[in-house]
């Protein structure tokens, strides 16, 4: 927790969490919501909407440093498997819930189109980084 929260500007607390500057967009006031999860996850959610991957990006951070950290040596065999298992699981479900938001703005901006009316750059641009996010998102479902 205090990896992110130490990165970031306009930190204040906000009941059980903070509220702070989004470092992946412009921000005036605060928009960035950081609490931590009873099993110690960081959670993020921008306002403004910018997805976990861009804020973690932006503080020069990856989006597994937003899990607790787990020493496993003391662990067993079949434990260290099932806790590997479980942490594939959850890095699934992240990106699958990244792709079906990207999906959404793809789907907009198709609407937007076939009602004749033309993207901005800067809406073209950002389905050109929802399509890089979900070519990364795919990379979590290849076999190894």
């Amino acid at each position: 927790m205090d990896l992110v929260v130490n990165g970031l500007d306009g930190v204040r607390r906000n009941g059980p969490g903070w509220m702070a500057k989004c470092p992946s967009h412009p921000d005036r006031k605060p928009s960035l919501s950081v609490t931590e999860a009873d099993d110690g996850r960081v959670l993020l959610k921008c306002f403004a909407e910018c997805s976990a991957l861009d804020i973690v990006q932006s503080l020069g951070l990856t989006l597994a440093d937003l899990f607790v950290r787990t020493t496993t040596t003391h662990m067993s065999q079949s434990d260290r498997a099932e806790l590997k298992r479980r942490l594939a699981d959850t890095h699934r479900a992240v990106a699958i819930d990244g792709v079906s938001f990207e999906l959404e703005l793809v789907l907009a901006a198709s609407d937007t189109l076939r009602a004749g009316i033309p993207l901005y750059d800067s809406a073209h641009d950002r389905l050109a980084s929802a399509c890089e996010r979900i070519a990364m998102a795919r990379e979590v479902f290849r076999v190894r």
